[in-house]
């Protein structure tokens, strides 16, 4: 998918499996043999609820990659759509957002983006190097995460980072010792399959021409045929590929299947080198990446819990999503780590299960809240004003965006048209300096309207606070969001 989506799913039916060391495993580093039992009952259902959260982003990865890729360019065959609308391309090849969504456009997915336009490329390094060209940004904010299967941003070509003019680099595989072209840089992904994914700033359909223009600039070309016109192969269209979205699949899948793609994902896309500690845990009831899964190669102890786990899973993963992120003035901050997460399995969980694609937290920054500054939930039926002054006015070094979602996660039609407001808009200040940004669903007056995000007709809403590029103060706790306040009673 390429939005960003922030809402929680049904509760999860979590499936939970393990695998044996293969033959011969015994001095892979990467794979260690069981080292010992562990206590019956509570302890191998422990671990087993690790084992998911520990492999949950790799699958929903997988899955999101085998759908937007599927059939794509297939002479004829029907190829599945994403629910978000998002754009497909075959592996090695990007896909462009042509146009910002709309309460017309999007009718299925979870809180679209009504501030970048994006592109996406799922890669394959494995038989060769891929050469990603980047052109000349002309001073747009961009962001280009690079992202292994396991969801960790590898690398974040772009202005904050490696500057904005034109540029190339070479994605690689793990321990490639060839030679690039002059003026290609070097970039080793983790994985052999990942996820390159552009966010460009857009201001409209008038802006559309010139982010088109860097979209069509981007081009990957494997090594083998740089400075050559190449085409990526189209994909062939496999029914069994479900059209539903990724996390949605993972609902369906079996404690088999589920570990089936974990198994045969991580025969090409190891695990971190810091993941020992964890691999040691899972090895002790059986479970263990890169080999064909069966129930058989599960523990004595393990075996019972294998369906058994799955709820407890799911119900540990809805509460530490829901206790995630710090909370200020009604505003709860997705907060870090965001994007590469080291050893906290259960924040990349937590991240994947519900912002997938998110990129670090130093090139975006997100603020969500359902609640006003009292408490209260955001309803339809009231009026609400955020006063930003000096101390409260987002610190964004590129630019700054509020947006509103009805009960579906979605937009909802109005007369303006308006999904988002922020510091793009002409926004009318007050004589200190201050703006007073107005909520509601009617109309509130010629003088007030410049200042005006619309909110659902009816039921309850929530809001999104981006920060492109936010400052340091935004990063590390300075500053604090101003309060949602309800007008009247």
């Amino acid at each position: 998918m390429n939005a960003l989506h922030y809402i929680v799913t049904p509760l999860l039916a979590l499936a939970l499996v393990a695998v044996a060391p293969r033959s011969g495993a015994a001095t892979d580093s990467f794979f260690p043999p069981p080292a010992g039992s562990v206590a019956a009952g509570a302890a191998e259902a422990a671990l087993a609820v690790e084992a998911y959260v520990y492999a949950y982003p790799l699958v929903l990865m997988e899955l999101t990659r085998r759908v937007e890729t599927n059939g794509v360019g297939d002479g004829g065959a029907k190829p599945v759509t994403t629910v978000t609308g998002g754009a497909r391309a075959p592996m090695n090849a990007f896909a462009h957002q042509r146009a910002l969504f709309d309460a017309t456009t999007i009718t299925a997915g979870q809180r679209p983006n009504a501030d970048v336009l994006t592109s996406s490329l799922w890669f394959d390094v494995g038989p060769e190097p891929l050469v990603i060209t980047i052109p000349d940004a002309g001073g747009r904010w961009y962001t280009l995460p690079m992202f292994d299967l396991w969801s960790d941003v590898f690398a974040a070509p772009g202005p904050r980072t490696t500057g904005g003019g034109a540029q190339q680099w070479a994605i690689t595989k793990r321990g490639w010792t060839g030679m690039l072209p002059a003026g290609v840089g070097r970039i080793e992904a983790p994985t052999e399959t990942g996820r390159v994914l552009l966010r460009i700033r857009t201001d409209g359909p008038k802006d559309y021409p010139a982010v088109h223009a860097f979209q069509d600039g981007l081009r990957a070309v494997p090594l083998g045929h740089f400075g050559k016109e190449w085409t990526a192969p189209a994909a062939p269209f496999d029914a069994a590929i479900p059209p539903q979205a990724p996390a949605d699949q993972i609902l369906r899948l079996s404690s088999g299947k589920f570990f089936e793609i974990f198994g045969a994902a991580t025969t090409r896309n190891p695990p971190h080198t810091h993941d020992r500690p964890i691999l040691d845990r899972i090895a002790r009831i059986g479970i263990a990446p890169g080999r064909p899964f069966t129930t058989d190669q599960l523990t004595p102890g393990a075996r019972p819990h294998f369906e058994t786990t799955r709820t407890s899973a799911g119900q540990q993963l809805f509460e530490a999503f829901k206790r995630s992120g710090m909370r200020i003035n009604g505003w709860r901050f997705l907060g870090s780590p965001m994007g590469a997460y080291g050893v906290d399995y259960r924040r990349r969980q937590v991240v994947a299960y519900s912002a997938l694609g998110a990129d670090l937290g130093e090139d975006v920054l997100y603020l969500t809240t359902i609640a006003d500054g009292d408490g209260k939930p955001l309803e339809s039926a009231h009026r609400y004003t955020i006063h930003l002054d000096a101390m409260t006015l987002p610190p964004a070094d590129a630019f700054w965006s509020l947006t509103a979602y009805d009960d579906r996660q979605l937009f909802m039609p109005n007369k303006l048209p308006r999904y988002t407001i922020g510091d793009r808009n002409a926004l009318t200040t007050n004589a200190d300096g201050s703006v007073d940004l107005v909520l509601q669903s009617q109309h509130p007056g010629a003088e007030k309207v410049a200042n005006w995000l619309p909110i659902p007709a009816e039921g309850r809403f929530t809001l999104v606070l981006r920060l492109y590029a936010p400052k340091l103060t935004a990063l590390d706790g300075t500053w604090m969001p101003a309060p949602v306040m309800r007008v009247g009673q």
